[in-house]
């Protein structure tokens, strides 16, 4: 790994402007953002409670690996991805060790930079995650030259596939992540400038080769101190290379460019190895003492590297101001988060957490708030009908929002309820009339299926059956029951028998009574007796009655009796007699236990009886 290949993210503005007058016009407006906020020294976001206080990164290590079990070869340790973010907040808030080997002449102007880099805790959607994917990956070494660059000078992740399916990880929501990508590539790293990120947010971040990840990984000399991944986050927070990015063949010693920085020496190349101070063969300004090489925006060994400036630190806080770039890794990750449908009672409303404790506060509404129960986690009791506002407090961060609450518990009828009939009978009126009931011939059956809309707002759910008693079975957690009622002998006689759903909801106990009825339409034509009732494995049978418009059919009408689950409307059983036949026994042994209905046809007419099956 030659020195040169230590990164290949440049921007030569004066190259920009001739070959890729879009890409110069993007960086342009990013210089005009940058040096706005500097000259007024801008709050980075109201997202902050202290515009100058610590911002935190939450960050996704994306391992493209060769197959290799968890922590050999290429598929690296979580020690290891730990020790890089280890040196990122080391580096970035100027907590590195060798921070002492800054020299004096520039210890006033080394910065921390108020920017910390946490492994995310949440996956975009919403569940808990150590941040790291695994992948495996088909290609051996991701070849990073000439003819995977596009026209304006970006490198084309496209063709190169780090960052894309099938042989690469696909980028987790680059407006809330920082992804970082380790494998095996021809370089050490590259990295996403943020005034690329509006043409291509699918593969912002930063991609650092296997053999310069980590502390404890990186075993290339000069490369193993993780410093690296501090360089390329350098470019994804808009810091440029000292002498100013002139690109090949232009790295001469001139002094033509620089990186935009007041408070870092303009020198006229990238420095190699590890110099000693003062360096002076690349210095722009004889008044400067000596080149910063140390500056982690240059090329030297990771050892060598301890120091970025203040005017660095201003260009990348920038980027998180309200209208910057990066503004959205404030503004949309941290923020409570609800449903869209207003709050019943009682609920859950949490934040996106940027991985540590969130402090909740109840602004107005009413409303009372108790923290919890999970770390990111409150619990909102409604008191009364309207908006609330809460606000939520993690670290630095600080987001406010506005929910919808009542307190008005959830019926159980009407919108939350239907019913209808399940098993068609012949002669039965299609459609519910009053009291959820069904008009039916004399002596017919009709039966009814009831499930509970929104079950998910209730729990332990009991049916209490009341009035005209009938056989029901519970289904789907007690959410749904079904059963059947008789219509009685006499013309426009109602039965109605009632169910009492006792329920828990989030505001409390529901009790709720509801009608079923069935009508009877005219006299029977047709009547059967049926015994024992409820039976095991026989049926007794006798046709009692018999008006004359069945007396006068044809002998060749033959006595048609089915058998029927009611549950489940498919047919068990089926039996022929004689048309004269007035008792009759049926063998149902081996049926399983359950609510059956019994259909008795002589020509076009029929009764139908509800019987019981005992195991």
């Amino acid at each position: 790994m030659g020195q040169e290949e230590r990164c290949n993210t440049t921007a030569d503005y004066s190259w920009l402007q001739v070959n890729a007058p879009s890409r110069y016009q993007r960086f342009s407006d990013l210089e005009n953002f940058t040096t706005n906020y500097i000259n007024n020294q801008g709050q980075s976001s109201n997202r902050l409670i202290n515009g100058n206080g610590i911002i935190v990164i939450p960050v996704v290590v994306h391992v493209l690996h060769r197959g290799e079990a968890e922590g050999t070869g290429y598929n690296i340790s979580m020690s290891t991805i730990q020790s890089q973010i280890d040196v990122l907040n080391e580096d970035f808030r100027r907590l590195n060790p060798d921070a002492v080997n800054t020299p004096s002449a520039f210890q006033t102007v080394a910065s921390d930079f108020g920017i910390e880099f946490r492994l995310a805790c949440i996956d975009p959607n919403g569940n808990l995650t150590n941040g790291v994917v695994r992948k495996y990956s088909s290609i051996q070494t991701y070849n990073i030259n000439v003819n995977n660059v596009r026209p304006d000078g970006t490198i084309d992740d496209d063709v190169i596939g780090i960052k894309k399916e099938p042989n690469g990880s696909t980028a987790w929501n680059t407006n809330q992540y920082l992804n970082i990508w380790v494998c095996n590539m021809s370089l050490a790293g590259y990295g996403a400038w943020p005034a690329d990120f509006a043409i291509y947010p699918q593969f912002d971040g930063i991609v650092i080769d296997k053999e310069a990840f980590g502390r404890t990984g990186g075993t290339t000399s000069g490369y193993d101190k993780g410093r690296t991944a501090t360089h390329e986050i350098g470019h994804w927070l808009n810091l440029k290379h000292l002498w100013g990015d002139r690109n090949a063949p232009e790295y001469n010693f001139d002094c033509s460019k620089d990186d935009l920085v007041g408070d870092s020496p303009q020198q006229k190349t990238y420095h190699t190895g590890c110099p000693s101070f003062p360096e002076l063969l690349r210095r722009c300004n004889a008044s400067d003492v000596s080149t910063m090489f140390m500056n982690y925006m240059d090329f030297v060994n990771d050892n060598c590297y301890n120091l970025f400036t203040n005017g660095q630190k201003l260009r990348a806080r920038a980027l998180f101001a309200v209208g910057g770039p990066r503004e959205q890794q404030l503004n949309n990750w941290f923020k409570v988060r609800q449903s869209a449908t207003p709050l019943r009672c009682s609920g859950i409303v949490y934040s996106s957490p940027v991985c540590f404790p969130t402090t909740w506060t109840l602004l107005s509404g009413p409303a009372t708030l108790t923290p919890g129960p999970g770390v990111n986690q409150a619990t909102l009791q409604a008191t009364g009908i309207g908006n609330v506002s809460v606000r939520a407090t993690s670290g630095n961060y600080t987001t406010d929002d506005i929910i919808s609450v009542t307190n008005v518990p959830p019926s159980v009828q009407g919108y939350y309820f239907f019913s209808s009939n399940y098993y068609s009978c012949p002669g039965c009126q299609n459609g519910m009339g009053p009291n959820n009931s069904q008009f039916l011939p004399a002596g017919q059956t009709g039966c009814f299926t009831a499930n509970l809309i929104n079950a998910g707002e209730f729990s332990n759910i009991q049916w209490v059956n009341s009035g005209y008693l009938v056989s029901y079975f519970l289904s789907n957690n007690n959410t749904t029951i079904n059963f059947c009622m008789v219509a009685g002998p006499g013309a426009y006689t109602q039965r109605i028998t009632t169910f009492t759903i006792n329920a828990q909801s989030s505001c409390g106990l529901v009790s709720q009574p509801i009608n079923f009825g069935v009508i009877t339409q005219g006299w029977g034509n047709y009547r059967v007796s049926i015994f024992p009732n409820p039976t095991k494995n026989k049926i007794q049978l006798v046709i009692d009655e018999e008006s004359e418009e069945v007396k006068l059919l044809s002998r060749s009408e033959k006595i048609n009796i089915e058998l029927i689950n009611s549950l489940t409307s498919q047919k068990v059983g089926q039996w022929i007699f004689n048309n004269s036949q007035k008792e009759i026994s049926l063998n149902i042994n081996g049926l399983r236990k359950g609510l059956y209905l019994l259909i008795v046809r002589k020509g076009k007419y029929q009764e139908t009886k509800q019987i019981i099956i005992e195991e």
